[in-house]
């Protein structure tokens, strides 16, 4: 693996025998990988074990482990990286919202050198971006941008086997999920133009956006007071009351941190998030107002949505 030609986007790891093992998604200008590194917890020395490429990773962005032999990632678009010639047709992919992305499972050899064993497609996105699982109970979710979030079974003998798919809509364009602590986060931008037009200049006025964590389906007889406090929430606007399903944790109208891609609210309660156009990490304390996360004391909130 060359370091010059090194353009992370994804990354997960795992329990491996020898320590941790990290996916890690490279669109090179080589070409789409996967690059496998083994980190030693004792000598704290990270060792690339394989890159690995194949015909269904293509524009690779996220990525999630089921095991040290095994990951889900997603393909953003059809096509994208395919140079000057194909920008029309990727104008149209984004603007009709066609599932020109992927999700795609990948099996590594159990012994010897590190390759891939198989790699199935497992479903279509439209712009396939942020992909988690939880190999508790066995379920994924992938982000596609311009629509929601796919929720899958999957056979954890067979990860490529999924099933039982449930679609949740969101109000923003989901970039990326998290599972942690048993819960789902997800965070995107308020808007696509906005996000567009921030990534033109450093002046750009940035984006806003937020992270949120799914909910429950409410009940034919919810409680009144969970209705009106989803109902309310600025993750549920604009949609229909079966599809509240979200409850903000996190909210910024670009004026304090700019539209979050990955956040998550961590044990104890602390809230940590990094944005794809800004430099640092965003960390607060828990600290709901009105159904969302706000940094500092409630009378120093600055640019609330």
């Amino acid at each position: 693996m060359g370091v010059e030609d090194f353009r992370p986007l994804g990354i997960s790891a795992t329990n491996a025998t020898s320590g941790t093992r990290f996916f890690v998604t490279n669109q090179a200008r080589a070409g789409a990988r996967v690059e496998v590194f083994d980190l030693s917890l004792d000598t704290l020395e990270a060792k690339h074990m394989a890159t690995l490429t194949h015909a269904h990773i293509t524009s690779p962005n996220s990525i999630a482990a089921t095991s040290s032999t095994g990951f889900y990632l997603t393909n953003d678009l059809l096509f994208a990286r395919r140079g000057a010639a194909h920008i029309p047709a990727l104008a149209a992919e984004i603007l009709t919202a066609a599932p020109g992305g992927s999700l795609v499972h990948v099996s590594l050899s159990s012994s010897g050198k590190v390759g891939i064993e198989r790699a199935q497609m497992v479903s279509r996105l439209a712009f396939g971006n942020g992909v988690t699982v939880d190999t508790a109970t066995n379920r994924v979710w992938a982000a596609a941008m311009l629509k929601g979030v796919y929720e899958f079974l999957y056979d954890p003998t067979d990860p490529a086997r999924i099933g039982n798919a449930r679609f949740l809509r969101a109000a923003v364009l989901v970039d990326n999920l998290f599972f942690a602590t048993g819960e789902v986060f997800i965070s995107g931008f308020a808007s696509l133009r906005g996000f567009l037009e921030s990534t033109k200049s450093p002046e750009a006025k940035r984006p806003g956006g937020l992270t949120a964590k799914v909910l429950p389906l409410l009940k034919t007889q919810e409680d009144a007071v969970e209705v009106v406090k989803r109902k309310y929430d600025v993750a549920n606007s604009a949609l229909r009351r079966e599809e509240w399903r979200w409850e903000t944790v996190f909210v910024d109208d670009g004026a304090f941190f700019g539209a979050v891609s990955t956040g998550v609210i961590l044990e104890g309660g602390r809230y940590v998030g990094v944005s794809l156009l800004e430099r640092g990490v965003v960390v607060c304390d828990e600290k709901p107002v009105k159904g969302r996360t706000v940094v500092g004391s409630e009378e120093e909130v600055k640019d609330e949505l």
